[in-house]
């Protein structure tokens, strides 16, 4: 097997997956991509203002995963404004053929590597309660579940410590 390698998200080439990512996403954890892309239709295009701003805000937090010349995931983490010292997991992706066979590991090995070099030493998630794949990968990698998300009870808060 191959190691994924990681690279930082370049939004002129790879908007369109980045968008296809963030919307698979939606699906994997509400069964719909309607909350991504929003009743205006215009979600996309937010997102990638976002995703831009957090591309520039924290250098080396969205990358895609690459499996040789295929992207085959992507992360995007970026710094906890409530505390200097942790992180916040916005995304974290494996497209279909890359799940259910250990690659997750890898991402998580990137983030705990850029942590330790930011010195982060805790980061949160957020996850849908009806994402039960998402939920026990997590538990693997040793993500703790917190409980409901402050002001979105709908969501699941997970925590882990980095060292």
């Amino acid at each position: 097997m191959q190691f994924l390698a990681f690279r930082d998200i370049d939004l002129r080439r790879d908007a369109e997956l980045c968008v296809r990512f963030r919307a698979d996403s939606f699906v994997c954890s509400f069964g719909s991509d309607t909350g991504f892309h929003g009743p205006d239709g215009a979600g996309a295009s937010r997102y990638l203002k976002v995703l831009a701003e957090r591309i520039r805000d924290f250098p080396g937090g969205c990358v895609h995963a690459y499996d040789g010349n295929t992207i085959a995931g992507q992360l995007e983490v970026r710094r906890d404004c409530t505390a200097t010292n942790a992180a916040y997991v916005n995304l974290y992706y494996l497209d279909v053929p890359y799940r259910g066979c250990g690659r997750a590991h890898e991402l998580e090995a990137y983030i705990h590597t850029l942590f330790r070099s930011r010195g982060i030493s805790a980061a949160t998630l957020s996850v849908s309660p009806t994402n039960t794949t998402a939920l026990a990968v997590y538990d693997r990698l040793g993500w703790k579940l917190i409980g409901p998300r402050p002001g979105t009870p709908e969501l699941l808060t997970m925590k882990k410590q980095y060292d």
